[in-house]
């Protein structure tokens, strides 16, 4: 017993005595090797950005680091206590960090790194001013052309630095300002996704003799009136109608100071249109818009022969009823009953697919159901579909009337066209048949059988284009909705001699098989409206009639 306590005596005196000869005079007898480690700014990122590394958590408890040595797994290293490296690469990455001491040991870790895709490029914002300065008032032109859009077509929101607003890709705006000024315009372009991008410019005015300051004596009186009185020639329907707009600004309240007279009046209408004149004479302006609804600002900047000036602006509202879309999808006797003889070729023409009257509106919005293919013989099966799109019986629609005047110009169904809230709806478009957006119409009406008002720049209202995306991977095909609007009134708005009814061929490998048509209908002042539907193709009866 004896012997034991004391070699456990021994061994307790060496156990303490060993780390005492490795420390003597505050350092160790052998180096110990350093400890590595390190932070990261991120670890995920996208391809093509940058990632900061700090290896100041490193340490060497007996001695100093004297390298960092980093390896980041793309085939590329660095070295130094703080590095940044960019991946351009989707992928995972163990970065590598090695530290070596003042005696030659060597510690390590490593993390790991996420690169994912980078997000699609968003647009692009860029415009020209021109011209950027000159004597107020100063009309400037905004062209965004250079703007660039990857996810489709881009629409573009000025604001002018004034107060004043604008839209479209090339605008024009009238700048006034009483003393030297740097006006900021901006533009903000939108794609087709809802991304957004943003780009400015200055825009720097003087007083008109370039003087920068206020002219002197008393300025004279800017007015004008939007004119609402059908007694006048021309029958202007004062500040708010459907476009095309025919507008009368008056400016004959417009005064100046005595002894002095106007020089001249400056007319912006807030359109990109702008006119100058030396007398007080009324101005007749025309507003279109493909929106549903939009403000104009008019503004009216007078000065007289010493320089004074005034200015006023008067804001109008311009309706585009849009245009409402609708299809229905001929769907045979055969696909249900499994009559071969009458399914033919699933229509084989348009004649045929008129005559028989079966067309599907998808009214339960499940989709057309196209059964019984195996009558078309085997795989591959060329399956004719036929849909259409423009099937108003309403007289009204055609027969428009041009009554030379605005205040007294009417829409579809004898409603005002000023002030225009008021959307017509077409009689047969009422009920099961509106739920299920059965057919095109545009609310305005659609035919003027004796010619569009002199104001009208171009038809105006009614739809011009029906597009179709068959949605089998080609191209989308174009349509003339228009085609027979020419026809006496009454006449069928159907006839397959003059392709009203629109045909397309499926060529399906297999079945059952499915395809999403989409229609999209758009009007003179280019408004627009979508609606798809989608035909299923199978082998075997339908399950019901749902016609």
């Amino acid at each position: 017993m004896r012997r034991g306590r004391i070699w456990w005596s021994r061994g307790l005196g060496v156990v303490l005595l060993v780390p005492l000869l490795l420390w003597l005079g505050g350092c160790w007898l052998f180096n110990v090797a350093p400890t590595a480690s390190f932070t990261v700014s991120a670890v995920l990122i996208s391809e093509g950005g940058t990632i900061q590394f700090n290896a100041v958590q490193s340490s060497d408890e007996d001695g100093e680091i004297v390298s960092y040595v980093w390896d980041f797994d793309d085939g590329t290293d660095g070295s130094g206590m703080t590095v940044s490296h960019t991946y351009a690469t989707v992928g995972t990455y163990s970065v590598y960090l090695r530290v070596t001491d003042d005696e030659g040991a060597t510690g390590e870790t490593r993390k790991t790194i996420y690169v994912e895709a980078a997000a699609p490029a968003g647009p692009t914002a860029s415009f020209t001013a021109s011209p950027s300065s000159g004597t107020s008032p100063l009309i400037v032109t905004f062209n965004a052309t250079a703007s660039t859009s990857p996810e489709g077509a881009l629409t573009y929101a000025w604001t002018f630095g004034d107060g004043q607003v604008g839209t479209g890709q090339v605008t024009s705006h009238t700048y006034f300002s009483g003393t030297a000024r740097t006006f900021t315009a901006t533009l903000t372009v939108t794609a087709a996704d809802g991304r957004t991008a943003t780009a400015s410019a200055s825009v720097t005015i003087t007083t008109p003799g370039g003087g920068g300051g206020t002219p002197a004596g008393s300025p004279p009186s800017a007015r004008f009136d939007i004119v609402d009185d059908a007694l006048l020639v021309g029958g202007p329907a004062g500040t708010i109608g459907v476009a095309p707009y025919n507008a009368l600004f008056d400016p004959q309240d417009t005064t100046v100071a005595v002894g002095k007279t106007l020089a001249n009046l400056i007319w912006s209408f807030g359109d990109g249109g702008a006119v100058t004149t030396p007398n007080l004479i009324s101005q007749w302006h025309t507003y279109v818009t493909d929106d549903a609804s939009e403000v104009f600002s008019i503004m009216l900047y007078v000065m007289d022969n010493e320089a004074d000036f005034d200015t006023i602006t008067k804001t109008i509202r311009v309706y585009n009823h849009q245009p409402i879309a609708g299809f229905e999808i001929a769907n045979p006797q055969g696909g249900h009953n499994a009559e071969p003889d009458a399914f033919a070729e699933h229509y084989a023409n348009e004649a045929a697919a008129i005559a028989a009257a079966r067309w599907d509106d998808d009214d339960a919005n499940d989709g057309v159901v196209l059964g019984d293919l195996q009558a078309l013989g085997a795989a591959p099966y060329n399956v004719n579909v036929h849909i259409r799109s423009r099937r108003t019986t309403d007289n009204d629609w055609y027969t428009l009337v041009d009554t030379g005047a605005q205040d007294t110009l009417t829409m579809a169904e004898g409603v005002l066209a000023a002030p225009g809230t008021t959307k017509p709806v077409p009689d047969d478009y009422t009920g099961a048949v509106a739920s299920a957006n059965q057919f095109s119409y545009d609310p305005e009406g659609q035919y003027f059988p004796a010619g569009v008002p002199a104001w009208f720049p171009n038809q105006a209202w009614g739809i011009q284009w029906i597009y179709v995306n068959w949605g089998d991977g080609g191209p989308e095909q174009q349509f003339d909705y228009a085609l027979e609007t020419d026809n006496p009134v009454g006449a069928p708005l159907y006839d397959d001699v003059d392709g009203a009814v629109m045909e397309h061929t499926y060529v399906l490998a297999g079945l059952p098989d499915q395809k999403t048509i989409t229609i999209r209908v758009v009007d003179f002042l280019g408004g627009e409206a979508t609606l798809s539907r989608t035909v299923h193709f199978q082998l075997g009866v339908e399950p019901a009639d749902d016609l």
